[in-house]
């Protein structure tokens, strides 16, 4: 009504109830009104309620949908987050923390050598001590040493094969057992059984 919109105007809210109805056909339940929310936070009449994205999104109606081109679905398909910091993005470098730990300083490990500088303390350290006599004598030399002394220089010979060559060539076993080393006399199994007792089979009278 006129006055409603005068008060709104002033900034007079409307106390009136219950409230005139516009359609007669559809009268206001009076409880009905009272359980309902009726706050005006300003003092503009903005006209019937709607939520912000439907104020925001108005549909269109007909409208052709838009095309986008092959390049730029693929650009909005793939991730543009750049997790390597603009490194490589490749995974072949990549080592278990099993495989860093056992090859950490594998050089170390694998690269040993001999300590150097201890040649003549080593040398010492083999040596014996321990006398096995009362006497007193000199240590510091083994019974191998001493037992099996480097051989005196001498000049060897070329070839042994006009000395001994033939005679380590030739067998020394005496398979004879001293008789003679021929098998001119030697028959088989089945020729001396056919010849034993030749004489009386071929001299027949």
């Amino acid at each position: 009504s006129n006055s409603d919109s005068v008060l709104r105007l002033a900034g007079i809210k409307n106390l009136n109830w219950p409230r005139e109805s516009k359609a007669d056909s559809h009268p206001v339940d009076p409880k009905a009104d009272l359980r309902g929310v009726h706050w005006q936070i300003g003092y503009r009449d903005c006209g019937r309620a709607g939520t912000e994205a439907k104020l925001r999104y108005q549909p269109h109606h007909g409208a052709t949908p838009a095309m986008l081109d092959v390049q730029q679905v693929k650009e909005l398909r793939s991730s543009h987050i750049d997790l390597a910091v603009a490194e490589r993005k490749t995974c072949s470098s990549w080592k278990a923390v099993m495989t860093t730990e056992m090859s950490k300083n594998a050089s170390d490990k694998f690269g040993c050598k001999k300590p150097q500088g201890f040649q003549a303390l080593g040398a010492e350290l083999r040596k014996s001590s321990i006398s096995l006599s009362d006497s007193p004598g000199a240590t510091g030399e083994s019974e191998q040493k001493l037992r099996f002394a480097p051989p005196p220089p001498y000049e060897q010979a070329k070839s042994y094969a006009d000395t001994v060559g033939k005679d380590l060539r030739a067998s020394h076993f005496d398979v004879a057992n001293g008789a003679d080393k021929v098998a001119s006399n030697w028959q088989s199994a089945q020729q001396a059984e056919m010849s034993r007792h030749a004489y009386e089979k071929f001299q027949c009278e």
